[in-house]
């Protein structure tokens, strides 16, 4: 019998809703940040919010792991909207933590700074470069700027933050995070750091990193409402690499694979390596893992700057495809190589001279020629 009175939004039933199947939560980064969703970056002046932020846009679109602990699950394109200082400043610093990085070559992140974006009115320029850009993850630094006017304590906030939630994640798909001011501690909020402004608020966001000075010292806190997160931690700014660090060790048995594949082109530096021959140990002298996870970490160090791909030579089966690490020179002076050009790489003390480490650098390679990996997987995955 066909129920003609049924409403244009009927539901779910009972048992409809028991059978329908629960997709995993999905996470941009592991524990930290959902995807799709809208979060926060809080803290109290000279927290590094804006530095985290900025870590965390390089390492999605690169791929890494934040703080040196939780690793990027989905590497894809970013954009960093920055209305928080000077052009200039912004510049400097996002060009200062790329160059000690090694983030200097294409990458998929793109940067608006100081574009006068407004919310809510502008909600659909927004997603419109969302969209053609395909960004999986959008970072707004910081929240004030964007909502001019406009009492943060207010509840009409919460109600921007629910429309960007309906019309921008839940539309597109991306990750959309704040880079917001916390409310000084009291007696009251301390030991729960938040955003400012009213529960509300609070409510429409889904995960939240807390960065909070105690003391002189600083702490971070990550949570959400489908994340594991990180419990209250001590944490130290390293200056040299504009990063955070929590002070407790990596989960015991993880391996950071990205910085070992890297060490690994390193040391075989100026040698072109295959995927096969970065990942089997046995017959050469890789770091022991399966190929199909090394592959797209080859890929997103090509990227990021930090590797070249050319194809190799023949000879080298079915894996047709080179890598090898791109080594600073900076503030180096080059040597002089044969043929009495300038040997830039031979003056970085990572990189063997000619004829030592793993060999000589193949001749018959290609120099303008450009491929990815992916052409390959299925040959290679057979070979090893």
């Amino acid at each position: 019998m066909t129920d003609t009175g049924r409403s244009g939004r009927p539901g779910l039933s009972h048992l409809e809703a028991l059978a329908r199947e629960v997709p995993p939560t999905s996470c941009l980064i592991a524990n930290v940040i959902e995807a799709g969703t809208l979060g926060t970056i809080a803290g109290l002046p000279e927290a590094h919010k804006s530095h985290v932020a900025c870590e965390i846009a390089h390492k999605v679109a690169a791929g890494g792991r934040l703080f040196d602990r939780f690793p990027v699950e989905r590497v894809g394109p970013v954009g960093y909207w920055w209305q928080d200082d000077s052009e200039q400043n912004e510049l400097r610093r996002m060009q200062e933590y790329a160059q000690r990085h090694e983030y200097t070559g294409p990458l998929q992140l793109r940067w608006y700074f100081n574009q006068g974006l407004r919310l809510p009115d502008e909600l659909p320029l927004l997603r419109d470069e969302i969209e053609r850009e395909q960004q999986v993850l959008v970072l707004l630094d910081s929240l004030y700027n964007f909502l001019p006017g406009i009492d943060l304590k207010d509840e009409s906030v919460a109600v921007i933050l629910a429309m960007i939630k309906t019309e921008i994640c839940d539309a597109t798909g991306a990750a959309v995070a704040f880079v917001d001011h916390a409310a000084w501690p009291t007696d009251a909020n301390r030991g729960q750091p938040r955003g400012y402004g009213s529960v509300f608020k609070a409510a429409v966001i889904r995960w939240g990193l807390y960065l909070d000075r105690d003391g002189g010292g600083l702490h971070i806190e990550a949570r959400g409402n489908n994340i594991a997160g990180l419990k209250r931690t001590v944490a130290v700014w390293d200056e040299d690499q504009l990063e955070l660090r929590t002070l407790e060790p990596q989960v015991p048995g993880e391996r950071d694979l990205r910085a070992e594949v890297l060490d690994h082109l390193r040391s075989h530096h100026p040698a072109w390596r295959t995927s096969t021959e970065v990942t089997n140990k046995k017959t050469h002298g890789g770091i022991g893992v399966r190929r199909k996870d090394v592959v797209p970490i080859l890929d997103a160090l090509v990227a990021s700057g930090a590797a070249e791909t050319r194809p190799a030579p023949e000879g080298k089966g079915k894996d047709a495809v080179g890598f090898r690490a791109v080594v600073s020179t900076m503030g180096q002076a080059g040597t002089t190589a044969a043929g009495g050009h300038t040997d830039s790489l031979s003056a970085d003390p990572l990189s063997p001279r000619r004829g030592e480490g793993s060999g000589q650098a193949d001749a018959s390679l290609v120099p303008d020629a450009r491929t990815t990996t992916a052409e390959t997987d299925a040959g290679s995955e057979a070979e090893r």
